[in-house]
C-alpha cells in the first residue's frame, strides 16, 4: 500500500470521527452510598412491631430524587449470596415487602447531604415462625438528556428477620475433622454446618483445647457467618498447639445460636518445635560422637 492510499484512509476516518455525531452512555458509578448495608438483628413474635433506621449519603455535586422500593431475597447457590428472582426473572414473593412501610417513599437529597430513613417492621399476628428477607432499595433515575441513555441505579441495605418459633431440624454440623502431618507442628481444623431451619442463623463459633487432664488451655474463635436457609458454610483454620514437648489434647467443638448449643470433640496428638529442635540436637550429637568415635579407631590403628 503506497503512503497517498495510507494518507487518504486517515483522513477519511478522522473526518467521520467528526462529522457523525456520537451518542454517549452514561454509566457512572453509583453516587450515593447506604448505611449500614446489612440489619441482621431483627427478632420479631406474630402481632409485633418496631422501628429500625439506615442512612443514605449523596456524594455526588448534585440534587438526587430517591424511591425507596422493597425486593425479597432467598439464598442462592453460593452460601450467604442473595437472590431476587427465579430462573424465569419473577421475582421472588414475600409477605415481609407487605410488613414494611416508610414515613416517606419519595424525596430529594441535597449535594453532600445524607438523610436517615426510618421504617416499621409489622409482623401480622397470623405470620409464620421462621425466617424472613429483604432488601429496602434507595433508587435514583439517570438524567432527562436526549443524548444519554438513561441508567436507574440502585442501592440498599438487607434485612433479614426471624419470627418467633424455630424448626424442629435444626443448624446441623455436617463435618468436623482435623489435617495434620507429623513433620509439621500445625493442625488443620475443617468445620462445616449446614442451616436446615427457614430462619436465618448468624451462630457463634469456638474450638477450645483441653489437654489430657481435661484442663483448657487455650480456646479459637472462629469467623461468625451469616446462615440463610440451607446455606452450607465451612472454616478451615491453621492451629498450634502451645505445648512444651508433645502430648494428646482434645479439640472441642461449640456452636452456638438461638439459646442452642451443639458440640463435638476429635483427639490430636501434637509435637512442639521444641521437640523437633530437640531431636535434631541429639542427631547432631549423636553424629559427632560417631565422627569422635571413629577418628580414635583409625588414631588406634596407627599407633
Amino acid at each position: 500500500m503506497n503512503k497517498k492510499k495510507i494518507l487518504f484512509l486517515l483522513t477519511f476516518f478522522l473526518l467521520s470521527f467528526l462529522i457523525i455525531p456520537q451518542k454517549t452512555l452514561s454509566a457512572e458509578s453509583s453516587t450515593i452510598s447506604v448505611q449500614p448495608s446489612l440489619i441482621d438483628d431483627i427478632y420479631l413474635n406474630p402481632g409485633q412491631s418496631s422501628d429500625y433506621k439506615f442512612t443514605i449519603k449523596n456524594k455526588s455535586g448534585n440534587d438526587k430524587n430517591i424511591t425507596l422500593v422493597v425486593k425479597a431475597f432467598t439464598s442462592g447457590e453460593e452460601p450467604g449470596t442473595p437472590i431476587f428472582s427465579d430462573e424465569q426473572g419473577n421475582s421472588i414473593d414475600s409477605p415481609i415487602i407487605d410488613w414494611i412501610s416508610f414515613e416517606e417513599e419519595k424525596f430529594k437529597i441535597e449535594k453532600n447531604k445524607e438523610k436517615e430513613v426510618s421504617f416499621n417492621i409489622l409482623v401480622p399476628s397470623e405470620a409464620a415462625p421462621g425466617g424472613y428477607f429483604a432488601a429496602i432499595f434507595a433508587r435514583e433515575e439517570g438524567a432527562n438528556d436526549p443524548d444519554h441513555i438513561n441508567i436507574k441505579s440502585e442501592i440498599g441495605t438487607l434485612l433479614t428477620m426471624n419470627v418467633a418459633g424455630l424448626d424442629s431440624d435444626e443448624l446441623n454440623i455436617t463435618k468436623y475433622s482435623k489435617r495434620k502431618s507429623f513433620l509439621y507442628p500445625e493442625t488443620l481444623f475443617i468445620v462445616e454446618a449446614e442451616n436446615n431451619t427457614t430462619n436465618y442463623l448468624k451462630p457463634e463459633v469456638s474450638i477450645k483445647i483441653l489437654n489430657i487432664l481435661g484442663k483448657e488451655i487455650d480456646s479459637i474463635e472462629l469467623e461468625n457467618k451469616n446462615f440463610l436457609p440451607g446455606d452450607k458454610r465451612m472454616w478451615e483454620r491453621e492451629y498450634s498447639v502451645p505445648c512444651m514437648i508433645a502430648g494428646i489434647y482434645k479439640a472441642e467443638l461449640n456452636i452456638s445460636f438461638n439459646d442452642i448449643s451443639k458440640t463435638e470433640a476429635i483427639y490430636l496428638f501434637s509435637i512442639s518445635k521444641t521437640f523437633y529442635i530437640v531431636i535434631l540436637v541429639l542427631l547432631i550429637v549423636l553424629l559427632l560422637m560417631l565422627l569422635y568415635k571413629r577418628r580414635g579407631n583409625k588414631t588406634k590403628i596407627k599407633t
